[in-house]
């Protein structure tokens, strides 16, 4: 199954520096090329061998780690998702709420060069690592890019000393933007629906998912400029 994924983005909003062609623009269902396809997860074919996940969820103001000042409760930024592990994939799939969402000025976010800042867009940052050993960690994000404008996975650490950078494998997916960009009368968006499948070999040995790990969930806001910066955090066990 190709990657697919279905993004609509109105025409009076502004783009940030990061939007293909300098400016919003509808973006049709694209196939991937044949060699892309080749590797590209089917979501569900892969989701069927999942038997456990283990929920995550940020809405409270005790998990905002970086300028809790700027929260302003869970419509601005908030987020539950289940992670799981099958034989052959990374399974995840959730929804998160933000009320200015896809706010993306770079390419490569986690470059940002601000004070103290670990991610410098909007983002949703995962981190599996082996509790026992410091030097079996894996860190990926799911960058939905600017404007939802061609989302993708980036890793941005891993023990198989392969270089960080966006994934040819694997699968992200959101719905239509368009309902997530538009405000109803209270100022709230709507609920951002995503999904997502890695296969395991693109991101450590096999042997780090089968024993305990523990899961870290970072989600990254950024409403406008640095200094609207916050970020929300939890940590659940795998044994």
């Amino acid at each position: 199954m190709a990657l697919m994924v279905f993004l609509c983005v109105g025409n009076a909003l502004r783009a940030d520096e990061a939007t293909p062609s300098g400016g919003p623009k509808t973006v049709a269902v694209e196939e991937a090329s044949d060699a892309t396809a080749a590797t590209v997860l089917d979501f569900d074919a892969v989701s069927q061998d999942l038997s456990v996940a283990y929920p995550l969820k940020l809405d409270n103001f005790s998990q905002v780690l970086q300028n809790s000042y700027n929260w302003q409760g869970p419509q601005d930024a908030s987020l539950q998702c289940d992670i799981g592990f099958t034989p052959e994939s990374v399974i995840i799939r959730g929804e998160f709420q933000d009320d200015h969402p896809f706010t993306q000025t770079m390419v490569h976010p986690a470059m940002a060069d601000w004070w103290k800042i670990t991610y410098g867009a909007d983002g949703i940052d995962f981190t599996l690592d082996d509790p026992t050993s410091s030097a079996q960690q894996v860190r990926f994000v799911l960058n939905f890019g600017s404007r939802a404008v061609n989302p993708r996975i980036e890793l941005l650490k891993t023990p198989l000393g392969t270089k960080a950078g966006f994934l040819e494998t694997g699968f992200l997916q959101i719905s239509d933007a368009r309902p997530f960009l538009e405000k109803d009368s209270s100022g709230a968006t709507s609920p951002i629906q995503f999904k997502a499948a890695i296969p395991l070999t693109s991101l450590a040995d096999r042997r780090l998912f089968n024993g305990p790990l523990r899961i870290t969930v970072r989600l990254h806001d950024v409403d406008g400029d640095k200094s609207s910066y916050l970020m929300m955090m939890q940590t659940v066990e795998k044994k």
